[in-house]
């Protein structure tokens, strides 16, 4: 009996030592997590003074970058042999998404590599991203001539991710001499619980507009309208169009432009404009910062998928008559099920492979 009780008092302790250090593990695990996180913050129009000083004021926000954005009007553009690329008509340009970077605040937030070209950046100079090079069809020596007479070359090409996927970046010092002077969003770094930074940064601020405050690991773009694709990339997939301001803030677009393989008619749109014609009515696309239009990139894409669906149904169709066995095989294997039983004339059952395979 002396032994049992032993034997019990040595269990009982080893139990509470398994549980005490499996309750001090959790808190030694959380200790040791990585107590960093990145947060953007941005709102519709910009971001003020008064909400950026409340994000950088934050007592565990340990640093921040603010990033200026605009639009730059292109007029041409040439490649590094100095041949003309784009050339638009006269009072009409080419809306291209602008980035600008402080690699000193930013530093934090890239790698060394993009820290070292952004800070070699001169005022006449401009990073394209590598989406922006294709539509341009240029790269590092190429120019960009815009609207104002400026003229910049092209010093680099990097990752889109690399620059949020902007048309074009600059430095700060360009991107105010160029009105580029909208400060679009803010990256910080949350020093507490990365699991607390996103509540605890949007219970720290306040704001009267749309504030969006998310985790960098939870957006595929880290810029101001990371819920939608950014210019850059809306264009390699609608196309682009140069347009000339009118009355009212808003956009005559060139006729002549083409979107999707369309061409675009005469029209004057604005923001968040729809824009409805035979061959024009469909999906959302964003032009611009501020300038959505409504593109008829749906109705072709459905047009090519008809083509392609009426292609597969003839080709099967010609399969099942050269073997009267298994003719409307295909047609019925896509069936629902519901559809498909009542006329199924054998139903051949077999054990599940995988099942038994375990």
């Amino acid at each position: 009996m002396a032994l049992l009780r032993a034997r019990l008092a040595t269990a009982a302790v080893a139990i509470v030592t398994v549980v005490s250090s499996l309750i001090l593990g959790c808190g030694t695990q959380r200790d040791q997590y990585p107590t960093a996180a990145t947060v953007l913050v941005w709102v519709p129009g910009g971001v003020s003074d008064e909400l950026a000083s409340s994000v950088e004021e934050l007592e565990e926000v340990t640093h921040t970058s603010e990033v200026l954005g605009g639009t730059l009007d292109l007029v041409s553009s040439t490649n590094a042999a100095g041949e003309t690329i784009d050339q638009t008509t006269p009072g009409r340009t080419i809306p291209l998404d602008t980035l600008a970077y402080d690699p000193t605040t930013f530093s934090v937030f890239t790698d060394a590599s993009t820290e070292e070209t952004l800070s070699s950046l001169k005022p006449d100079e401009a990073i394209l991203g590598a989406t922006s090079a294709r539509l341009r069809g240029s790269g590092v020596g190429g120019s960009l001539l815009l609207a104002s007479g400026r003229s910049l070359t092209i010093r680099a090409v990097l990752d889109d991710h690399r620059v949020a996927g902007a048309e074009v970046v600059v430095s700060p010092a360009t991107a105010l001499e160029l009105n580029v002077d909208t400060r679009r969003f803010v990256l910080a770094r949350f020093g507490g619980w990365p699991g607390d930074a996103v509540a605890r940064i949007r219970s720290g601020i306040s704001s009267k507009e749309a504030l969006r405050v998310v985790d960098a690991n939870d957006t595929s773009w880290l810029r101001h309208g990371d819920q939608v694709a950014p210019q850059s990339i809306v264009k390699q997939r609608f196309g682009e169009f140069s347009a000339r301001p009118v009355e009212g803030g808003r956009l005559s677009i060139d006729p002549t432009a083409v979107i999707d393989g369309t061409v675009v008619p005469p029209a004057i749109i604005g923001a968040r404009t729809r824009i409805e014609t035979d061959a024009f009515v469909g999906s959302m696309a964003v032009i611009g910062p501020d300038v959505v239009i409504e593109a008829g990139a749906v109705v072709e894409r459905e047009k090519r998928a008809r083509a392609l669906r009426a292609v597969v149904d003839a080709l099967v169709t010609l399969i099942d008559r050269r073997d009267p066995y298994c003719a409307d095989h295909a047609r019925r294997v896509g069936m629902p099920g519901e559809e498909f039983y009542p006329v199924a004339t054998t139903v051949i059952v077999r054990a599940d492979p995988m099942m038994a395979a375990a």
